[in-house]
């Protein structure tokens, strides 16, 4: 069947080489289509757990003693060393600590965080500019490879020395943002406002030749060298948290205001998605190189967070068939459908199928699905999805892409976006995260703190509300915030939690917690006596809430008293973990 199949796809115009697929053997399901090279039950969370390990582990040190990717955005494959083309430091930083905050949720990993902490210190003593500049204390958008202090790129189609790009600064501002709810350290918060108050400073009204904020500026004097990027999806972030966060200045939400309303006026109507990419040669006409890149990125935001627009249906909806009419269409290369699965190219002027991008594709598709029931959406999601895997070797080296010109490694595109848009997918569709083991798949906070280590979870968001969206091994006894049982739910307009089984004794839970951040899911568990955990007691409460609630209550006023004697905080505001035997989880 798999051999007749994939002839009938190479007959109708499939891959001009059969069975092999970024150098992985290609593997089909029944009907033809594309299944992922690695196990399909586990095969997403491989890809991150291999990437992550490359990142952490085989990358090897260049100019400064520094991990290559501090000077370098591309490397070479075989070596692991960067390579000679313009380094792009705050789009890379703002990409890794996305995707660095997701994976720690999902995976309770500290290394990702510290080597983030390290990138993010980097960036700020070697990669900001003087107060005394016009744009002050924000990130520089591009440095000379190798370079250990940046200051814009003269390399060929970049800014130009002295030049950078404010669309950066607002996603490395929210990348800061994100640090600082992760580790408490306001170091990443002030730097965070620092760069929310500039980008406020320069935010005009904009119109379909000029973007509320231009492309390039000379930093020092202000002077613009490109009016035109519709990429404000990260600054809209930045100051939407700020905003939540009860950070923002009544700039800010101006700012934010003036952004939201262009986006609305102008690219939603006219699709001039256009102009992104550090490399975009400065003379390039919005017309003339569109790209998926800023619809999808938006288009996730707010399907992630859909409270944000009231009106997400109708400003989502018209991006995904776009995106397809014109990025999952055969080129002079390659074929825009694969094996059942559509792969997306990059831009207009640079038409290459590419990993990252038809990941973030696949991650929009299977959001839709999630949001609206979209059956179609969803097998999308999942055949784009196990294609973009193969761009991921065993060894956790990621290409850019399979075909001639794609075949390079990017620590932006194959590490940095990559990861975030596979986590984004998991979030969506927890049924694709690896069976019997526990994983928060999605929060709508950053969560500071997470441990899988016994037989339940718990774990610490920043922000007291919040929705956490998790994969475990266990139908929980009880599931607590701040100590309090929380009730199960039929939806989560209000704080509780609810249960949907996914068979073989896996569940996706969906916890809501409104004046507590600490959170505990109790595993249940069997008694000498015969007895469970969720059992009923006589009113009308488990066993293992009632015993939850008295236990993790009791640990939660005991670790105060202690942690109040020792910091002396009468106020509350110290931080009170739950002792390690109170509440456990599961780990990979």
């Amino acid at each position: 069947m798999r051999t007749l199949a994939l002839c009938l796809i190479l007959a109708m115009g499939g891959l001009a080489e059969a069975d092999t697929l970024a150098d992985h053997p290609v593997v089909l399901d029944a009907s033809g289509k594309l299944l992922s090279w690695a196990p399909q039950e586990v095969a997403y969370d491989r890809v991150l757990h291999l990437g992550w390990r490359y990142l952490e582990t085989k990358v090897p040190t260049q100019e400064g003693g520094l991990p290559a990717y501090f000077t370098h955005s591309i490397f070479d494959g075989a070596t692991g060393l960067g390579a000679d083309y313009l380094h792009a430091p705050a789009g890379l930083a703002a990409m890794m600590i996305e995707s660095a905050t997701r994976w720690y949720a999902y995976s309770g990993d500290e290394q990702a965080v510290a080597l983030m902490r390290r990138l993010a210190d980097y960036q700020l003593q070697h990669g900001t500019t003087p107060v005394s500049f016009d744009w002050a204390s924000v990130p520089w958008s591009t440095s000379e490879p190798g370079q250990l202090d940046y200051g814009g790129s003269s390399y060929s189609g970049s800014d130009g020395l002295g030049v950078l790009e404010p669309d950066k600064a607002g996603e490395l501002g929210y990348g800061y943002l994100e640090l600082y709810e992760l580790t408490g350290d306001t170091t990443y918060r002030d730097a965070a406002i620092a760069v929310a108050d500039t980008l406020a400073l320069h935010m005009r009204a904009g119109d379909a030749a000029h973007s509320p904020l231009p492309f390039r500026v000379v930093a020092e004097t202000g002077e613009i060298r490109y009016e035109y990027t519709a990429n404000l999806t990260g600054t809209l972030m930045l100051y939407d948290e700020l905003a939540r966060l009860g950070l923002a200045s009544a700039a800010h939400r101006n700012a934010r205001d003036r952004a939201w309303a262009w986006l609305v006026a102008y690219p939603m109507q006219n699709q001039l998605w256009s102009i992104v990419f550090e490399d975009v040669p400065t003379g390039t006409t919005p017309e003339a190189d569109p790209t998926q890149y800023i619809p999808l990125k938006l288009a996730q935001y707010l399907l992630e967070r859909p409270e944000i627009d009231p009106d997400w249906r109708v400003h989502v909806a018209p991006i995904l068939p776009w995106v397809e009419a014109n990025f999952a269409i055969d080129t002079a290369d390659e074929h825009g459908e694969q094996y059942g699965a559509n792969a997306i190219s990059e831009q207009k002027i640079y038409m290459v199928k590419m990993g990252n991008h038809t990941a973030r594709y696949a991650s929009v598709s299977a959001l839709w699905a999630e949001r609206t029931g979209d059956e179609a959406a969803r097998e999308k999601a999942f055949r784009s999805l196990n294609w973009a895997s193969y761009m991921c070797n065993p060894e956790g080296l990621v290409r850019t892409g399979p075909g001639p010109q794609g075949a390079g490694y990017w620590f932006q595109t194959g590490y940095g976006d990559y990861f975030r848009n596979f986590s984004s997918a998991l979030g969506a569709d927890p049924a694709w995260a690896p069976p019997g083991e526990a994983h928060i798949v999605r929060s709508s906070s950053i969560v500071s703190h997470v441990d899988f280590s016994g037989t339940g979870v718990r774990y610490t968001t920043f922000v007291p509300d919040s929705v956490e969206v998790l994969r475990v091994p266990f139908q929980p006894a009880a599931v607590t915030a701040g100590g309090a049982a929380l009730p199960p739910a039929s939806d989560l307009s209000v704080a509780g939690y609810m249960v949907e089984a996914l068979g073989d004794s896996d569940f996706v839970l969906r916890v809501r917690h409104v004046t507590s951040g600490e959170v505990a899911l109790i595993a249940p568990i069997q008694t000498s006596r015969g007895c469970s955990f969720g059992d009923d007691t006589p009113d009308g409460r488990t066993l293992g809430s009632f015993l939850a609630t008295l236990l993790v209550g009791y640990a939660w006023r005991r670790c105060a008293r202690i942690t109040k004697k020792a910091t002396g905080s009468t106020d509350g505001s110290a931080e009170h973990p739950l002792p390690p035997e109170a509440t456990h989880g599961f780990q990979r």
